[in-house]
């Protein structure tokens, strides 16, 4: 296993898409539209999964594609595929004693066919992996879900910064 000093966070996504009408912290969310909601619903799900290394809580928020694809921070990391992607997940579970993130700012934009959402997050992430602990304060992602009967999943996700202590596992 890999061990990186400055240690990052797995399945994290690239860019900071900011669009004029997006929602998100900091923005009204009073103004938000219900798919916004049920959009950000989602991402929550997604965090809380991590902090909580809760295995059925990713599987509920992930397209279960062939070709979902997750780009983690290095550049080693990408998957293809759900099963790929839920292997990856057990071991990474297995391997961080503890998950901890703050979302520091969101934004979500739904396509006007009401099918399609991209969104951008900056998290604090802090990661502990036995005696290490890896922090990176403005940690970047993005990524794209889709609307399927009623449920938003996402189908694929990128991440911006140091590669995780934990993540570059085989």
């Amino acid at each position: 296993m890999r061990k990186s000093a400055s240690g990052a966070a797995l399945f994290l996504f690239v860019g900071l898409l900011v669009s004029p009408g997006c929602s998100g912290v900091g923005s009204n969310r009073s103004g938000m539209t219900g798919a916004e909601r049920a959009v950000e619903a989602v991402l929550d799900e997604y965090l809380q999964a991590f902090r909580s290394r809760d295995r059925e809580l990713v599987a509920g928020v992930y397209a279960h594609d062939d070709d979902l694809v997750v780009f983690g921070s290095s550049p080693a990391d990408r998957r293809v595929g759900w099963e790929a992607t839920r292997q990856y997940v057990n071991r990474y579970f297995a391997a961080a004693d503890a998950i901890e993130i703050a979302l520091k700012e969101r934004r979500i934009k739904v396509h006007e066919s009401g099918k399609a959402a991209w969104f951008s997050q900056v998290l604090d992430w802090k990661e502990t992996a036995g005696k290490e602990v890896a922090q990176i304060p403005g940690l970047r992602i993005s990524g794209v879900l889709e609307e399927r009967d009623g449920r938003w999943l996402i189908v694929q996700l990128h991440a911006s910064g140091p590669s995780p202590i934990v993540a570059a596992l085989p």
